[in-house]
């Protein structure tokens, strides 16, 4: 993502180096060892000259978002180093389960992805701290119900890490594990989203084949400031993931300016591809079926 800059200079530094400020979602006022240093934007970053060594970085109040703690950050003689603050805004969904230091809405409604049925009955939380997601079957109605949590606030940059206790190498044509940052509160509900999906999408051809699909999706309906300039509005990455029933660690390193995929088994660290690109988001975790009605 390009960004502009504000430049501010300290002078009478015999030794400096350059500190670049970024703020997201929103811009705010930001301060270094307690001085203001003016301002940034939602598109523009604050790029500071320093004295060498170590200073602290305060990030202003903005109206609706939680403001990010003050930072400790050395600045480098003769080099530059970066500092984000994440503004975080409450998404008005109620909580319904805490787990792993967050707050988690169930899903308990009928909708996309799928479409399908989700069930807050499927999601648990077990004596050892394990969260637990399934899909079952009403024989009563003929309907399959799925699961779906997410966080009550929305994320930004940083490392995404699930690691899945349940073997995916060989799931159901119709089920698709989704884990991913995506934007939930945009126009288009599924779109500025970071993916990783174990999915066959109900195709045949796909039995008995492990696959993994990385997407990443930043396509809105109107411009944005965090649109990727330099990669497609969509890109996908499908690989085929070693086919061995084990626990699995699935990670996405999301930046200002790349993002990349990581999966691999527990056990043995076998990694799988990764793919590059930017985006921002809430976090979720769903199971679903490409079609919820039994066939």
């Amino acid at each position: 993502m390009s960004r502009g800059f504000t430049v501010v200079k300290a002078s009478g530094t015999p030794t400096t180096g350059t500190l670049v400020i970024t703020t997201t979602p929103v811009g705010a006022a930001v301060s270094v060892d307690g001085a203001s240093v003016g301002s940034t934007t939602s598109t523009t970053n604050l790029e500071v000259e320093l004295a060498a060594g170590t200073h602290t970085v305060s990030f202003g109040s903005v109206s609706g978002y939680s403001t990010p703690s003050s930072q400790a950050v050395v600045v480098p003689a003769d080099d530059s180093t970066r500092v984000y603050g994440v503004y975080v805004a409450p998404t008005g969904l109620d909580t319904d389960l805490t787990w792993m230091g967050y707050n988690w809405h169930i899903r308990d409604y009928q909708g996309s992805p799928g479409p399908c049925y989700y069930s807050a009955s499927n999601v648990w939380i077990d004596s050892k701290g394990y969260l637990h997601l399934k899909i079952s079957y009403d024989s009563k109605t003929g309907t399959w119900t799925c699961a779906e949590i997410m966080t009550t606030v929305s994320l930004s940059f940083g490392t995404y890490i699930w690691t899945v206790q349940t073997p995916v190498n060989n799931l159901d044509r119709n089920v698709v594990l989704g884990l991913f940052p995506h934007q939930k509160n945009r126009i288009y509900q599924y779109t500025n989203e970071l993916d990783i999906e174990f999915c066959k999408w109900s195709q045949s051809k796909y039995d008995g084949v492990p696959r993994v699909q990385y997407t990443i999706n930043t396509r809105y309906p109107q411009p944005d400031p965090y649109e990727a300039t330099d990669y497609p509005p969509r890109v996908h990455a499908s690989a085929a993931e070693p086919a061995r029933a084990a626990a699995t660690t699935n990670k996405i390193i999301w930046a200002p300016d790349y993002c990349t995929f990581e999966g691999k088994y527990a056990d043995t660290g076998a990694v799988w591809p990764r793919s590059p690109s930017p985006v921002p988001a809430g976090t979720s975790l769903t199971p679903w079926r490409r079609s919820s009605h039994h066939n």
